[in-house]
């Protein structure tokens, strides 16, 4: 399993089922050494590129809050629970016109039923300069393969990105599509800026090709010792960017708002 999330706007999964979801996501983020080292790693890179304006940052679809162990983030979700600092629904923030300087997510677009909606709010609430970032499943010709059998989460990469999901993942009874985050940003690049022209890309990254699914994500024996984790996603980052599109599993997408 990759995902940190439970599903951000997956309303018609019933809240005790989701608690129960991030309550073992949580119980097995502090045992998993391996996987902690994947999520320091990931904070990493994505601390690189959060804006120094004044004003919160915020992480939506937080889940377990793992990701906040290591960047200083204002934790949200979609549901009430004792890892959440405040309930937010990502496609109806509730923040006032350019109140936030950042917002983090990871592994959330792909559970949303309405992108388009999030994307206008995500434009909404960012103060100009203020940056979107967002970690997601990228779908090339390896990992394709590996979302489509050995992950539980459906894929379909011919739909548009820009309409209502309406695939469901029958594990977990949320709305959900792993395609979506590479259809929006990568295939449909050009007519996501023309639908967003107030975004422009600062950064959009290819990673995780081998190392992360050795950890063994949240619900798999880990095969790789937790020490080696570091130093073979380094590497795993110098070499993608001429294997990435055949080999990489992530992609991380950098959106700076335009001063207007």
């Amino acid at each position: 399993m990759t995902d940190s999330d439970g599903g951000q706007n997956a309303m018609d999964v019933p809240e005790h089922n989701y608690y129960k979801v991030v309550l073992g996501h949580r119980e097995e983020f502090f045992r998993r050494t391996a996987l902690q080292a994947a999520y320091n790693h990931w904070a990493s890179r994505m601390k690189r590129y959060l804006s120094n304006l004044p004003g919160e940052s915020i992480e939506l679809g937080c889940g377990c809050g793992a990701l906040s162990n290591y960047l200083d983030l204002v934790k949200t979700d979609i549901y009430k629970h004792p890892w959440v600092d405040r309930v937010a629904d990502a496609c109806q923030m509730p923040f006032v016109d350019g109140e936030c300087a950042n917002l983090v997510a990871v592994d959330m677009v792909h559970h949303l039923p309405e992108p388009s909606r999030f994307l206008d709010e995500a434009a909404r609430v960012l103060k100009d300069g203020g940056r979107l970032i967002l970690l997601e499943p990228y779908i090339s010709f390896f990992s394709y393969f590996f979302y489509r059998f050995l992950h539980h989460e459906p894929i379909d990469t011919k739909v548009s990105p820009f309409d209502t999901v309406t695939l469901t993942d029958n594990e977990s009874g949320e709305v959900c599509n792993e395609a979506i985050p590479t259809l929006l940003f990568a295939r449909h690049r050009q007519e996501f800026l023309r639908r967003w022209p107030m975004f422009s890309e600062v950064r959009l990254e290819l990673s995780d090709a081998v190392v992360y699914p050795l950890t063994g994500g949240f619900s798999r024996r880990s095969l790789i010792p937790s020490s080696w984790v570091k130093p073979l996603l380094k590497i795993e980052d110098r070499i993608i960017g001429s294997i990435g599109r055949i080999f990489a599993m992530r992609m991380l997408i950098v959106l700076e708002k335009k001063s207007t």
